[in-house]
């Protein structure tokens, strides 16, 4: 028996159930009910190659999946990425030149 726990979108896998137990995995994966008891299945990767070159469907759509999941997360990091080098990239304004503005523009010699 394997013991799932969700919280925030991490996944925690821990042998046996037992709270106590080494986690398995730290996977992301959507959240889900918390606790939920599931079962873990592992597929050596000879036989999933095979099952890929006999055009096997589900393990094309699992190859769909993950790439476009990996897609996805890399089109969020370069989004992030250039957010924070466009806020970069803008001049920063000091509280002198605010001032001196300011100055300028609101007092009348």
């Amino acid at each position: 028996m394997v013991r799932i726990t969700t919280s925030l979108g991490r996944l925690s896998v821990r042998r046996g159930g037992s709270a106590g137990a080494a986690p398995v995995s730290g996977a992301r994966t959507p959240a889900g009910p918390q606790g939920a008891d599931g079962r873990l299945l592992f597929l050596p990767k000879a036989t999933f190659q095979k099952m890929l070159r006999d055009g096997n469907p589900g393990a094309a759509s699992m190859v769909v999946y993950f790439a476009r999941m990996l897609a996805g997360r890399l089109d969020a990091n370069n989004r992030r990425m250039m957010e924070i080098l466009d806020a970069a990239a803008r001049p920063a304004s000091s509280e002198f030149s605010e001032f001196k503005r300011r100055l300028l523009r609101e007092w009348s010699f």
